[in-house]
């Protein structure tokens, strides 16, 4: 196997004296003055900040997301109970209603027979003012619940 002529200057016979004589040359290269500064350039330390700040505002967004969907559900159940409110309201109210044309019509009846009348009459005034008292309680639960869901 005949040597090779690198460079001009030497000749190289195998393999092994190839890697020893640029190994040399690389280590001689090798001195602080013809290493890379390897501090990151501003443009790199903008887009590492920017990675950064959009991984940050991604969660954010998604911590906002999830909260709406949940004040959603919150104010969904909030309308429900406040429907649920009015209707057993408007219930009780017609049912007081109700009872105060029956009373009126016992009243109306009952002028010449007063003994039964007025058993008759006070139970219906208990009944009626437990039923007011209802109707009372109810509109202010849903007074308060209006107050929580504005």
């Amino acid at each position: 196997m005949d040597g090779v002529e690198i460079g001009g200057s030497r000749r190289v016979r195998s393999v092994k004296d190839a890697v020893n004589f640029y190994d040399d040359k690389i280590v001689a290269t090798d001195t602080p003055s013809m290493k890379k500064n390897h501090k990151p350039s501003s443009r790199t330390r903008e887009l590492h900040r920017a990675r950064r700040d959009t991984g940050r505002y991604k969660e954010t967004r998604w911590t906002a997301e999830s909260s709406k969907t949940e004040t959603e559900f919150d104010l969904s159940n909030a309308k429900k109970m406040v429907k649920d409110l009015s209707s057993m309201i408007d219930e009780s109210s017609n049912t007081a209603k109700t009872q105060m044309r029956y009373i009126e019509r016992l009243e109306k009846w009952g002028k010449g027979q007063q003994g039964a009348v007025v058993v008759a009459k006070r139970n219906e005034n208990y009944e009626y003012i437990q039923v007011m008292r209802e109707l009372e309680y109810l509109k202010i639960e849903l007074f308060k619940l209006k107050l929580d869901v504005a």
